[in-house]
This record gives C-alpha cells, sequence and structure tokens, in this order.
C-alpha cells in the first residue's frame, strides 16, 4: 500500500462533494422547519472531514509534497475556526464561506491528483 492510500480515503472527491452538498441543501432549507438539524448535520459532517484531514496531515502518512501538507493544515485550521463561528452565530454568508472554501480546496486537490 503507497503512502498516499490514507490520503486518498481521507481526502478524496466523494467526501467533499458530500460536505458540500450537505452545506448547500442546509443554505437551500435555511428557513424551512427542519433548517437548524440540516445545518447541524451539515457542519458536523464537515468538521469531521477536517478534523479527519488534519490527523491524516500530523501523521506524515501522505505523499503530499511538504508545501501543499502545510498549506492543507492552514487551510484546515482556517475552515474549523469558520466551522465554529458558523456554530456560534449561523449566518447564510457565513455558510456560503464554507461552501466556496470546501469547494476551492476540493478543487485544488484534485489538481494535484492530476498532475501527480
Amino acid at each position: 500500500m503507497s503512502k498516499s492510500a490514507p490520503l486518498l480515503a481521507t481526502v478524496n472527491s466523494e467526501r467533499f462533494d458530500s460536505a458540500v452538498t450537505l452545506l448547500m441543501d442546509a443554505s437551500r432549507h435555511w428557513s424551512s422547519f427542519d433548517g437548524e438539524g440540516r445545518l447541524a448535520m451539515a457542519l458536523k459532517a464537515s468538521r469531521e472531514m477536517w478534523n479527519d484531514i488534519q490527523k491524516m496531515l500530523s501523521t506524515g502518512m501522505t505523499s503530499l509534497p511538504v508545501d501543499v501538507k502545510n498549506n492543507l493544515l492552514i487551510v484546515s485550521v482556517y475552515v474549523q475556526g469558520k466551522l465554529l463561528e458558523c456554530e456560534q452565530a449561523p449566518t447564510r454568508e457565513r455558510l456560503a464561506t464554507l461552501i466556496s472554501m470546501t469547494r476551492n480546496v476540493a478543487s485544488s486537490l484534485g489538481e494535484w491528483r492530476a498532475a501527480a
């Protein structure tokens, strides 16, 4: 098994797509009777994904270049802060920021994989 196998299990496009889908669903149903529940579920799934990314980066079990690992760690800590903000004082703008950041990271990782 290659050193990148844990990376592929933790940071895959399906997991990012799922996180974005849940965040977008929470945004679409913001004012509905179950909007708070959808938001809580989306934030939990996103937080778990970013926690897994941080664990993967901290173990060194990845073939990512050092600069990519460092940048991804910085982004993951930043996103965790944004998740906390959205939990404590939810707004559609904060949610839109999370959606955008998650999409951008997914796209960047996809480009890195394609180039690797």
